[in-house]
Parts: structure tokens; C-alpha cells; sequence
């Protein structure tokens, strides 16, 4: 038996204004709200920095090249390096998703790491909580 990757995939774009609370994705609903605190949750729940979240975001598909600066890892990384280190297997990095700002920085990958520049800080005034359900 022969795998192949199927190059017919249909990659997943999808916008997402400022004021959006909820929105479905292939993998799940994504549920955006404003908290005051960060809470413990799992790897399906961040907490960002609201003022360095710049809109419209994008959920969209893993792209050749893509680069992120992953939590608790101290510097940029390739995602696909990431998802290798991580073993993920070449037939789910096609469902990887990810979410950016309008200035293509990703934010997290949907359900795994998020992007350290987003971090919540002592100086963050506004708590943005993004949740995979």
C-alpha cells in the first residue's frame, strides 16, 4: 500500500473581526470574551495581550515557511520544525490550524502553542481568553 499526500486539500482561511464572540472551524468553535484574570485551563484555552492582537485575525491552514516564537521556548521556531519536534505526523500537520493577526504573526497553533509575543504581562490592561471547544 502506497500513502500519498493529497495535494487537492482545501486549505482553511477564515476572517475574524474585533467583535466576534464565537465562530466554528473544522476542528471546533472558537469562543473569543474579555476576562479580568488568567485562570488555569488546558492547551484548548489562551490568554493574550488584547492590545497586540491586531484585527481582523485569521484562522487558516499551516503554509510552507511559517514561523512562530512558541511559549516557554525562548526564540522563533519554524512550524514545522515545531510540529516535528512534537511528532506530529504528516497526515495531521494537514489539519493544523493557525491563528494570525492582519500583519501575518501567528497567535497560536489552534490547540497547541501559543506565540510568546502575545503574552499576558504585568502591564497588560485588557485580557483577551480565547477557548477551543
Amino acid at each position: 500500500m502506497i500513502l500519498a499526500k493529497n495535494n487537492k486539500t482545501e486549505k482553511t482561511r477564515l476572517l475574524i473581526s474585533k467583535n466576534l464572540k464565537e465562530t466554528n472551524i473544522s476542528i471546533g468553535k472558537l469562543v473569543f470574551s474579555k476576562v479580568d484574570k488568567i485562570t488555569n485551563e488546558d492547551s484548548n484555552t489562551i490568554f493574550l495581550d488584547t492590545e497586540k492582537l491586531i484585527f481582523p485575525l485569521k484562522v487558516r491552514s499551516i503554509e510552507p515557511g511559517d514561523f512562530f516564537y512558541p511559549f516557554g521556548m525562548g526564540g522563533k521556531k519554524k512550524v514545522s520544525k515545531f510540529l516535528k519536534d512534537e511528532k506530529v505526523s504528516l497526515f495531521n500537520k494537514e489539519s493544523v490550524l493557525v491563528l494570525e493577526t492582519s500583519k501575518k504573526d501567528i497567535i497560536w497553533l489552534i490547540g497547541m502553542r501559543f506565540d510568546d509575543r502575545f503574552l499576558v504581562t504585568e502591564k497588560t490592561k485588557n485580557i483577551t481568553k480565547i477557548q477551543l471547544n
